[in-house]
């Protein structure tokens, strides 16, 4: 199953149509629970870094994304969703 990380971002049903061509099972979601178990982690972006950052914080992504990260699981970051995944971004 693959998870898409709901945090306010504005391309999440782009990111759920093309995820879905995939053949698994693809859920838009917040759920920490969700997000840590799924077989893949996608953290999908549009707009300024800042707002993206504090959706993120806002549904605890960053402990997600960092979480995964030492459980060596696999997550992909779009766009401004691939800059959030480091300590700054840049616009």
């Amino acid at each position: 199953m693959i998870a898409i990380l709901d945090y306010g971002s504005g391309n999440l049903r782009s990111a759920l149509r093309a995820f879905s061509t995939s053949g698994l099972e693809v859920i838009v979601t917040a759920d920490s629970k969700i997000c840590l178990e799924a077989d893949g982690l996608v953290v999908p972006g549009v707009g300024a870094f800042q707002s993206c950052m504090s959706g993120l914080l806002g549904v605890g992504g960053d402990e997600i994304i960092r979480e995964r990260k030492k459980r060596d699981r696999p997550t992909l970051g779009i766009c401004i969703g691939m800059q959030i995944l480091f300590s700054e971004g840049l616009e």
